[in-house]
């Protein structure tokens, strides 16, 4: 089975389908966003951390992910035959998937988009207010704060696509029927992993 990267714009449900594929799958889950605040709190001088924006958290984080993809896909290592699935958003394409490419990881990886398709940023609020809960980062938010957030999302989005068509992503519009949705990408996964990748 190959590992999963699964990427996409915040509250795209990334870190649902990491949950999904390992309670459907057995994938252990990597999460960037506790890798972040992790580096955040033990190494602010770094710049990884949520506070400092996306653009440059990405930047700073992306020699550690790559070294860290090799260490968990290294056939010689100790993690040999685990299996996870890596979700989050900040992610450096255009440094990241070069050197996966060359360090020869690609192959052993899957990837997946999130995207939100036609979605307005109104609409996109709108679900945000529907379906939160106290867990979630953005519950707490004031309707101001979550509507200019919404509005950087829809737009994450569209950059996301661009980079995902680009790098030959699976792409999935998780716009309505998110849960449909996650059954599909889990089935495409499921057959993908079947025929060999």
């Amino acid at each position: 089975m190959k590992n999963i990267l699964i990427l996409g714009p915040s509250r795209s449900g990334k870190t649902t389908l990491a949950k999904k594929l390992n309670a459907e799958l057995g994938y252990s889950v990597v999460c960037f966003d506790n890798i972040v605040y992790a580096f955040g709190q033990a190494f602010p001088q770094l710049g990884i951390c949520h506070g400092s924006g996306a653009g440059g958290t990405a930047a700073n984080l992306a020699d550690f992910l790559i070294h860290y993809f090799r260490a968990l896909t290294d056939r010689h290592g100790h993690r040999d035959g685990v299996k996870f699935a890596a979700e989050g958003g900040f992610f450096e394409f255009d440094k990241i998937i070069p050197a996966m490419n060359e360090y020869g990881m690609a192959d052993d990886f899957l990837f997946v988009g999130l995207v939100f398709g036609e979605k307005t940023p109104e609409e996109l609020f709108r679900d945000i207010k529907k379906h939160d809960v106290p867990s979630d980062w953005s519950y707490n938010c004031d309707d101001e704060t979550l509507m200019k957030c919404a509005e950087i999302f829809i737009e994450d989005s569209r950059q996301m696509r661009e980079k995902f068509l680009r790098h030959r992503f699976m792409i999935y519009d998780v716009s309505s029927d998110r849960g449909l949705i996650m059954d599909e990408i889990i089935s495409d996964i499921k057959i993908t992993q079947i025929n060999g990748g």
